[in-house]
């Protein structure tokens, strides 16, 4: 069983409330025994010293809550499957050195991977064709300036890009075409 990555709890320092965590840590300092007479006694108040500064830090800053709101929607369980046999394959390949079969399984893995987004992206287009409130699919990409147009099969026409040219900016336009 793995862990849960949709909830996250963590504390913010920012938020502690500082007077009170003084207050609590001097409290608890009050409590610790005085004398140390060998190395035992080190140790026992370097323990109480740390469960002292980590309980008031506890107590004094708020535990946060928040769900982790990024959806990996083209996840799916045969993936889930294929990395966890692509991670099997290269410990083992990493022992014996031969790299074969995890380069063979990483490469299926890494296709599988793509072809799941490219059928969750085409899933989405044809929930948001269905929907006549949502802005077109169409429209959105022309205006992001790389596609020229998107047809019914969902296949998308690109507009060639201009290739940059740095040392234009550098040497001026004319400078390199003249030779």
């Amino acid at each position: 069983m793995g862990i849960d990555h949709s909830v996250i709890t963590y504390r913010n320092p920012r938020k502690t409330d500082w007077e009170s965590y003084r207050i609590d840590l001097s409290g608890c300092m009050s409590r610790m025994t005085g004398k140390i007479n060998n190395f035992t006694d080190i140790e026992l108040a370097a323990n109480q010293l740390q469960d002292a500064i980590t309980s008031s830090f506890n107590e004094n800053c708020p535990l946060t809550v928040r769900e982790n709101n990024k959806n990996t929607y083209w996840w799916n369980h045969d993936i889930t499957a294929k990395r966890r046999e692509v991670r099997r394959l290269f410990n083992v390949a990493k022992k014996s050195g031969n790299w074969t079969d995890y380069k063979t399984i990483l490469t299926y893995c890494n296709k599988a991977l793509r072809q799941s987004k490219r059928e969750s992206l085409r899933r989405h287009f044809e929930e948001t064709e269905k929907t006549p409130d949502l802005p077109d699919s169409e429209g959105f990409f022309q205006r992001m300036g790389r596609v020229k147009s998107v047809n019914s099969s969902l296949k998308m026409e690109y507009t060639p890009q201009k290739k940059k040219e740095p040392w234009k900016s550098y040497f001026g336009s004319n400078s390199l075409d003249q030779k």
